[in-house]
């Protein structure tokens, strides 16, 4: 992984944008996971990954989770890291 600074672009970015969702009176989890996803896709790309967002998953007891995103290997397809938040 790169050595993410809060000085990068896309961290400022990131910022702006949760000023902006706040100025508009939204703070909450959900309305604010467009900036968090922006990010992250933004850093994934740079590492090889894809971020699929809403993913559901198996358990061993066969039912059915989502996560709010997965962070796939493009090269293996495999899972390299979840995010819920």
């Amino acid at each position: 992984m790169r050595n993410i600074k809060p000085t990068h672009k896309a961290i400022q970015t990131f910022y702006a944008e949760l000023q902006q969702y706040e100025s508009l009176g939204a703070t909450n989890e959900t309305e604010v996971r467009l900036a968090f996803a922006t990010l992250l896709q933004h850093y994934a790309r740079q590492n090889n990954l894809t971020l699929i967002c809403e993913k559901s998953l198996r358990t061993p007891q066969n039912t059915t989770i989502y996560v709010d995103g997965m962070l796939t290997d493009n090269n293996f397809g495999l899972p390299r890291g979840y995010w819920e938040a």
